[in-house]
């Protein structure tokens, strides 16, 4: 059994509403396979704020050939009064996951669908006992709809997602919200969220390894830019992952603002414009760094009413990313 996986930055482009990537693998069967989210930036178009009405990253994955995985990609932030996504600066750092030539193991992957704010559910798919399971974010998509189903918007003072998975015998419990707040009584009224699953059951050698890290910050007026944790793994780590499994940005108190960006994943940052140079150029991932059995995971979370980094105002205080970090000998 290898599980392999392939890091890219996609970016939707002018005047388009998605776009497509093929991912190829080495050569031989694939037998399973998931897409989760390392990093992403949300902005609207030049240095505006507007308010929220609908928020999204949505996938649909194809096996185009035996060792290509074509992912299309959906990322949408709109308002009530057509404005919409910068679909040339904003982007998605997706991360394509697989299972290639397995003949026998104790890992699979999953993918559960959510609709909802809250979510919980047990899956019991094995034969023996569970010793690990995790997810991670898939696919989100919220949005404030009226009671004549009509997109509205609102000012918010918060935009989070999570999920979360635990072991109970054969059984894997599951746990997921999504949530776009402005008040206890204003909240989005449509959720929907996937959640991709890793299961290890008792057995074989896993040939893996799995470690969640969580960020956050907590400080007004300061940012949650370029922080670092450091993970260890009980063997030398030859290649490791991060997704994201949750993440919250609110705005001090009760306060309520527009939005003009989102940022959120493992990424660089390089004060020229928020969270370039997360992309995977030539193999390299900038925000993963391995020393023999320690993984550096460099971060960013932030939600800004205004995207211009010399004009930035009512930044959110409070920024919170937890992390699958997935690593292979």
């Amino acid at each position: 059994m290898a599980v392999e996986w392939i890091s890219k930055k996609m970016i939707i482009g002018n005047g388009k509403t998605k776009t497509s990537e093929d991912f190829i693998f080495s050569k031989g069967t694939m037998n399973e396979h998931f897409v989760g989210i390392q990093a992403f930036l949300s902005k609207y178009k030049g240095d505006s704020h507007h308010c929220v009405g609908e928020l999204g990253i949505e996938f649909k994955s194809s096996l185009k050939d035996g060792n290509i995985i074509q992912v299309e990609l959906t990322q949408t932030l709109n308002d009530a009064s057509s404005h919409a996504l910068d679909t040339t600066e904003s982007w998605v750092q997706v991360v394509v996951i697989a299972q290639m030539n397995m003949t026998d193991s104790n890992v699979s992957f999953g993918n559960i669908g959510m609709t909802g704010e809250q979510y919980k559910t047990k899956v019991d798919e094995f034969q023996e006992n569970l010793i690990s399971v995790s997810a991670c974010l898939g696919s989100f998509h919220s949005h404030f709809f009226s009671s004549s189903n009509k997109l509205v918007d609102h000012n918010i003072n918060s935009i989070g997602a999570s999920c979360s998975a635990e072991p109970q015998n054969r059984s894997a419990l599951l746990n997921a919200n999504i949530l776009i707040k402005q008040n206890a009584e204003t909240v989005s009224t449509t959720k929907r969220l996937d959640l991709n699953i890793i299961r290890i059951a008792t057995g074989l050698n896993a040939g893996l390894a799995m470690r969640t890290v969580h960020f956050t910050s907590g400080k007004a007026g300061v940012a949650h830019l370029n922080s670092t944790k450091e993970v260890e793994f009980d063997f030398e780590v030859v290649s490791a992952i991060a997704l994201i499994t949750g993440f919250e940005m609110k705005y001090e108190g009760a306060d309520t603002h527009n939005v003009g960006t989102i940022m959120v994943g493992a990424s660089k940052w390089d004060n020229t414009k928020y969270l370039s140079g997360s992309a995977d150029i030539n193999g390299a991932n900038p925000a993963i760094k391995i020393d023999k059995k320690k993984v550096t995971i460099t971060s960013n979370a932030s939600m800004f009413e205004m995207s211009n980094s010399t004009k930035t105002k009512n930044e959110s205080d409070s920024n919170k990313v937890t992390y699958l970090i997935i690593a292979i000998p």
